[in-house]
């Protein structure tokens, strides 16, 4: 009888001491449509993250190539492809140059206390760049 009080408390405490994290939410609030040279707002509305990046889908912000950290532009030159981090202030202000379509991704990660698990969460976004 003692043998199996014993064994339940100790799985309760062992339960009780497991905390479940609670997985980033990511969310971006950005324009559908904008005129080249325009800044726009990017927000992110994102929940339970601990770092935030956007990727603003021109050259060298591509979140597809985001493995790809040296890219080659059209002239030869090295360019390195990167997301801009938004932890702290939740949003940006950003121009496009160029009149086009581009996705726009926002990533939410987060980390257990260890650090060893990576919880992601990508919230993607179009916007259509018009020409002046």
């Amino acid at each position: 009888m003692r043998k199996t009080i014993l064994t339940g408390l100790l799985g309760l405490i062992l339960f009780s001491c497991s905390k479940e994290i609670e997985k980033p939410i990511a969310c971006l609030n950005a324009p559908s449509k904008a005129f080249a040279g325009e800044q726009i707002d990017l927000i992110s509305c994102s929940a339970n993250a601990e770092f935030i990046s956007i990727w603003t889908g021109d050259t060298t912000h591509v979140y597809e190539l985001r493995n790809d950290t040296l890219m080659v532009d059209k002239r030869g030159n090295i360019i390195e492809n990167t997301g801009f981090d938004i932890t702290t202030t939740q949003q940006m202000k950003y121009s496009y140059k160029e009149a086009g379509t581009y996705i726009i991704t926002l990533v939410a990660s987060k980390s257990e206390e260890d650090g060893r698990v990576l919880y992601q969460s990508e919230s993607s976004h179009v916007i259509n760049i018009l020409a002046n």
